[in-house]
């Protein structure tokens, strides 16, 4: 290690001490009532590309298909539009959605026609589970 003589002490080039972080402790874990308690159950943030929340603006799509079940009781989706293909990176628009009306392949009624149903109904999506939309209400952003 280099170091220079200044008097009676030496002065060494070292890196200075390390200060040792307190460890963090272990939060108690809120218990699973507590937990659902604090929960939002009615509200479902989903992520959705422009292109699709256009159709759904425009009433050509009037089903959301994803591949696992929304709960029960969830009655408005929160769609944050990507940024990809021009969105906007930011949550524009809230779905009102049956609270307890899931769909599965083959449920979908035909009438009125909307984009992706016919797939849907047979089979054909990677998606399982469906939800119609009733109302779409834009946010100011």
């Amino acid at each position: 290690m280099p170091s220079q003589l200044l008097g009676n002490s030496r002065v060494t080039k070292s890196a200075p001490p390390s200060k040792s972080k307190p460890k963090p402790t272990a939060k108690p874990r809120p218990s699973k009532s507590a937990k659902s308690a604090d929960r939002m159950e009615t509200d479902v943030l989903l992520s959705i590309k422009s292109v699709h929340l256009a159709n759904i603006v425009s009433q050509k799509k009037n089903h959301e298909y994803r591949k696992y079940r929304l709960r029960d009781g969830v009655e408005r989706l929160w769609f944050y539009e990507t940024g990809d293909e021009g969105g906007k990176s930011a949550i524009t628009h809230i779905a009102m959605i049956p609270d307890s009306v899931r769909r599965t392949p083959g449920t979908v009624p035909t009438e009125p026609f909307g984009i992706g149903n016919d797939d849907f109904n047979a089979g054909r999506k990677v998606s399982k589970y469906g939800v119609d939309i009733n109302n779409l209400n834009l946010l100011n952003v």
